[in-house]
């Protein structure tokens, strides 16, 4: 009797611990933001199929496995707002289960969540090689001849797959491969338009999304689906992120006409050295980059031409004082600068571009034919300190302006030769003035002799 009080204890508890594994939740709730498809429900042995998987509001890495079947590409893959395909080859006839599993992140939530799908397709062989014919069972004794039946006919794959993506303006990144399905394109604020064009890798996929698309400021999505008989369907996703106009102005006579726009950062060229930062301009937010070596705050504009630059902003005065902008001569990092003289008043030259390291630059020259090979330009170095440079083009050297006048070579030649007489020119004057000092001691000796005599 104790013994079987004991058995019917142990399976209420063992039944009342299997409720409580089962009523735990998972903690990561299957993903709702991803898809996934077959290209077919029946294949020939020897031919392949694929399954795509969609995730237009999520990112992750997703893998494929296959049961009667090699899958391609192997591991895990990342998916980002667009979809991927994998490939499985059956390697007999039957049934092929492909099985795919991954962690998916939505945009909205930023939460990750596990995806799971699987589906079967039925692999045939080309030749149905059932023997049994009408009037030849097995049960009649009717021993004629076999009647071959005829192949099954199966139509050859589409593949989905696109030869050529490209947009107009703007450039797709990362650069088009067929195999990938999500790009990103960014424009600035005066894009109204954006021009799509495709093409199916096979003749006979459909290709729609193609054509003109109307955008907006931030960010549109441009789908670009190819598509079978059958309904299956790849699809590349193109996010297009147009920056904001401008709603900040800022205005310096000394620097350019007309006002200036304060832009995003996102379309600027990188400044090594200064990091992003957001202050407040008129009561607006407004992104700017900030180098704390340097003490300088740069704001990203645009003039009334359309002509985009770096400036620096002074914080104090609330103005733009100088142009900005970076460049690197000599392995060096400078920027160019708005100069605050009129140098053609203080110096000897005359308004003229220079060229160094292939770049051109606003600088001056030195009216002295002699001194043809010398110029100079106004930089900033990366420590924040602005200044005249001497560039010599024949000896392609770049140094401080020591504002002294440059000389020629026979110049300095003719200033050495001089100098060397220096040393001679020491010695002889020493050698005098030793000989006129002892001539001087010999005099006084001479007259406190015949004193004391």
């Amino acid at each position: 009797m104790k013994s079987k009080l004991s058995k019917i204890v142990i399976l209420a508890l063992m039944v009342i611990m299997s409720v409580g594994f089962i009523g735990k939740p998972n903690p990561n709730p299957v993903s709702k933001n991803a898809s996934s498809w077959l290209s077919g429900n029946t294949i020939v042995l020897g031919q392949s199929y694929t399954v795509t998987v969609s995730a237009p509001n999520a990112a992750g890495y997703v893998s494929a496995s296959a049961s009667n079947g090699s899958v391609s590409p192997a591991g895990q893959i990342w998916v980002d707002g667009g979809s991927v395909s994998f490939t499985v080859t059956p390697v007999a006839v039957g049934t092929s289960t492909v099985s795919v599993s991954g962690v998916l992140a939505s945009y909205d939530t930023g939460v990750d969540a596990n995806y799971g799908w699987s589906g079967s397709v039925n692999v045939v062989n080309a030749v149905n090689q059932n023997p049994e014919t009408p009037g030849n069972s097995g049960n009649s004794g009717n021993t004629g001849t076999e009647t071959p039946t005829k192949p099954e006919e199966t139509k050859p794959k589409t593949t989905l797959t696109l030869s050529t993506l490209s947009v107009s303006p703007g450039t797709l990144s990362p650069a088009f491969d067929p195999s990938t399905t999500g790009y990103n394109v960014e424009l600035t604020s005066d894009k109204k338009q954006i021009t799509v064009d495709a093409r199916a890798t096979d003749g006979k996929a459909t290709v729609s999304g193609t054509g003109k698309h109307a955008i907006k400021e931030g960010d549109n999505t441009i789908e670009v689906v190819t598509s079978d008989e059958e309904g299956n369907k790849q699809v590349y996703t193109i996010k297009v992120t147009v920056e904001k106009a401008p709603t900040v102005f800022l205005e310096n006579s000394d620097i350019g006409k007309g006002k200036f726009g304060i832009l995003q950062l996102m379309s600027a060229p990188l400044t090594p050295g200064f990091d992003d930062a957001t202050i407040k301009i008129d009561g607006k937010d407004v992104e700017v980059r900030k180098s704390e070596k340097m003490g300088i705050t740069l704001v990203y504009m645009v003039n009334e031409q359309g002509k985009r630059n770096f400036y620096i902003y002074d914080e104090k005065t609330k103005e733009i004082i100088s142009i900005y902008i970076p460049v690197s001569l000599k392995g060096r990092s400078y920027a160019i600068v708005t100069p605050q003289v009129d140098y053609t008043k203080e110096i000897d030259v005359t308004k003229a571009t220079v060229q160094i390291d292939k770049q051109n630059f606003d600088g001056w020259k030195f009216k002295d034919q002699k001194l043809k090979d010398y110029a100079l330009v106004y930089l900033m170095n990366d420590k924040g300190v602005s200044g005249l440079y001497q560039f010599e083009a024949s000896e392609d050297t770049l140094q401080l302006y020591n504002n002294t006048a440059a000389i020629t070579m026979e110049e300095y030649k003719e200033l050495a030769n001089k100098s060397s007489m220096l040393p001679v020119m020491f010695g002889v004057s020493g050698i005098l003035g030793l000989m006129t000092i002892g001539s001087i001691i010999a005099f006084l000796l001479m007259k406190k002799r015949i004193n004391t005599k």
